[in-house]
């Protein structure tokens, strides 16, 4: 079975609908050798990554741009940039269930206590030289309120070996 490569064409003067796809691209941060392979996958040609830096205003190449494609190109980059929300990973709550996940599917016990360290950054904290900085609180058996908010380094990877090796 033959598979249809990308036509080449020198010089190929781009349609209205094909610069604007590359400005679109490159304005939500895709890098350009990811441009041209969409850009090739889409059009079935293939361009030169050099030559897309003319569809970028942030390039000096993108300078001579007519300023319709300069506002779109903005316009697309601010919408998309004020979109985080539909970015998963943007989302602290999909952070830990990865890491959760991460953590059950490691099969060294380095691997989990780096895997519980991201979690306590994660959870409230910052790591910072000998000290994992997270705060939680306990409840005790008389109803009263325990908290601890800093452990050493030691202790905390001496932690997290008791809690490993018990899974």
């Amino acid at each position: 079975m033959e598979i249809d490569k990308p036509t080449r064409l020198p010089g190929t003067i781009l349609n209205y609908e094909q610069k604007i796809f590359i400005i679109t691209s490159l304005a939500q941060f895709n890098a350009p050798s990811e441009t041209q392979r969409l850009f090739s996958e889409q059009y079935g040609i293939e361009i030169g990554v050099s030559s897309l830096g003319r569809y970028d205003p942030t390039k000096a190449d993108g300078q001579q741009m007519k300023q319709e494609l300069k506002d779109l190109f903005f316009k697309v980059r601010a919408e998309y940039m004020e979109n985080e929300a539909i970015i998963p990973i943007a989302h602290r709550f999909v952070r830990l269930l990865r890491l959760e996940k991460e953590y059950h599917n490691a099969d060294l016990v380095e691997t989990r206590l780096k895997v519980l360290e991201q979690a306590a950054k994660e959870v409230g904290g910052a790591y910072a030289g000998n000290k994992v900085g997270f705060t939680a609180e306990v409840q005790n058996a008389d109803g009263s309120v325990g908290r601890f908010s800093v452990l050493s380094k030691e202790d905390f990877e001496n932690i997290a070996r008791t809690v490993a090796d018990e899974i």
